[in-house]
Parts: structure tokens; C-alpha cells; sequence
């Protein structure tokens, strides 16, 4: 038993049984609970919107991820250069950062490396116009989780990589 996180010291909910709904992970018991079972800890979750970051260089391509990933519900922030990006991410946490491969000054790898050196514990993704057998090696080198071709099809792609990359997340973003 433990205090209700809902209603505070005087009423006591009981975590030993988990509610019946099947839409909720199974993280049981490690969530709080109110006194009606439900598991406060999970709908604030829930409740809160994914944060991404996205770094690209080119202003039509990033405005259109930025709306596209915004009528999906995601809170979206964005940079046009990976110093930019930095001075972002420095003062804010993300669930995912969309970087392109190549930007001005300093490329994508080089800002993954800089913001894995900051302790940034979010996923991240890859963007790029070409993909030769050193560019994969290098996305793999400095962590990140998918690389995604600017092809015909590169909304759709992004979009199915950025739903899967958030669903079974490797790093834990310490967003809250």
C-alpha cells in the first residue's frame, strides 16, 4: 500500500493489482497509483507530448518535417546547423533528434559526438541524400539508431522510422 499520488497522505490505493486495461505496458508495479488503481506515473506519460528536435540545413525540407511530425502530435523544435542545434539541446530535453548527415560547418556525426559528450541520452536519427558503405559504418560508429534516404518517399520513411525508433527506444530520453 502506499499514499495516493491523486489524493495525497489521507487515502491509500493498493498496487498489487494491475488495472484491466490492456492498453496500458506492462510496467506494473513500478508505476504510482491513486486510490481508484489507476497508474498516475503512466498517464502523465501519456499525457505528454514526445519532444523532437530536428537539424536540417534546408528550410523547405525542415519546415515541412516540422509540420508533418507536428499533425502526428510530437512537440517540435528545430535548427538549421549543428551549432545551432547544440545551443538547443543544451537547454532542453528531447525524446528524439532528426540530424541531417551533411550541414554547414560541422556535419551530423560531429554534433552526435558533441551532444553524446554533453551526456544527451536521446535517440537519434540520421538524414541524408546519399548513403555509400562509410557513410553507414559512420552512422553506426557514433550511435545513431536509423539513417533515412531523402528519396521520393522520405516523408513516409521518416515517419515509420521516427514511430519505430520511439516505440522501442534503446537510450532513455530524461524528459518529464
Amino acid at each position: 500500500m502506499r499514499n495516493c499520488t491523486a489524493c495525497g497522505p489521507d487515502r491509500v490505493g493498493s498496487i498489487t493489482e494491475k488495472p484491466e486495461n490492456d492498453d496500458i505496458p506492462d510496467i506494473w508495479p513500478d508505476a504510482e497509483t491513486d486510490h481508484s488503481g489507476t497508474r498516475v506515473a503512466w498517464e502523465r506519460a501519456v499525457a505528454r507530448k514526445r519532444r523532437i528536435l530536428i537539424i536540417e540545413d534546408n528550410d523547405t525540407l525542415r519546415d515541412s518535417l516540422s509540420r508533418a511530425l507536428g499533425r502526428k502530435g510530437f512537440e517540435i523544435a528545430s535548427a538549421p546547423s549543428a551549432e545551432e542545434g547544440l545551443g538547443v539541446v543544451l537547454g532542453h530535453l528531447f525524446d528524439l533528434i532528426l540530424v541531417d548527415f551533411k550541414l554547414p560547418r560541422n556535419d551530423g556525426d560531429t554534433f552526435i559526438k558533441q551532444v553524446r559528450q554533453l551526456g544527451c541520452r536521446s535517440e537519434i536519427v540520421m538524414m541524408t541524400g546519399m548513403a555509400d558503405a562509410a557513410t553507414l559504418a559512420l552512422v553506426e560508429k557514433v550511435g545513431a539508431r536509423a539513417l533515412v534516404l531523402k528519396e521520393a518517399d522520405f516523408n513516409e520513411k521518416i515517419l515509420a522510422t521516427v514511430e519505430e525508433v520511439l516505440r522501442e527506444p534503446q537510450h532513455i530520453a530524461e524528459t518529464g
